[in-house]
């Protein structure tokens, strides 16, 4: 089944993604207690093997990031 993640919350809102396209949904829509970060599946239950999936993936991409990071100062 697909999912979407909470990429975060707006007042009475939750903003979900599928990574290409956002929707705002009402937190009572929602299971209680939603945070950003979880995923949900489409019934909007959550979807914990999603979630490990996509904190990996984040994870990987800050690393990928971070390798070339000397740590020192830019300038603009």
């Amino acid at each position: 089944m697909t999912s979407v993640s909470v990429d975060r919350i707006e007042g009475e809102f939750a903003v979900l993604t599928d990574g290409t396209s956002r929707v705002d949904v009402p937190l009572a829509w929602l299971p209680p207690g939603v945070q950003e970060g979880w995923a949900l599946r489409l019934d909007f239950q959550r979807d914990l093997d999603a979630e490990a999936a996509l904190r990996a993936s984040i994870r990987a991409r800050i690393a990928e990031l971070s390798a070339d990071d000397d740590g020192g100062d830019f300038s603009l």
